[in-house]
């Protein structure tokens, strides 16, 4: 069960990494239109892709903290599967009104 939670971490830290890697570059690029433009919902998205990251990476790292909290794993696991969800929702709901 662990090596299974493992992968299936695993699998979802790599496009929720990249996705708050983009979030943390373009806040630190553009400073000013993130602070004035974003909206607090999208903020507090950008900032809860990074947490997810973060929390997904920090319990993958050693093997024996994935085994001490698998029900952290488990959470995170589910709410990283719905983060990505409402992300491609709101893509592709974006993307029809072109």
């Amino acid at each position: 069960m662990i090596s299974a939670l493992r992968v299936s971490l695993a699998i979802i830290l790599v496009p929720i990494g990249m996705l708050a890697a983009f979030f943390v570059c373009y806040a630190v690029v553009y400073p000013t239109f993130w602070v004035a433009n974003v909206t607090p919902a999208g903020k507090a998205f950008q900032v809860g892709a990074t947490i997810i990251a973060a929390a997904t990476g920090f319990l993958l790292r050693p093997r024996a903290r994935l085994k001490r909290h698998p029900w952290l794993a488990a959470s995170l696991l589910a709410s990283s599967l719905i983060f990505i969800v409402v992300a491609v929702t709101a893509i592709f709901t974006g993307l029809g009104h072109f």
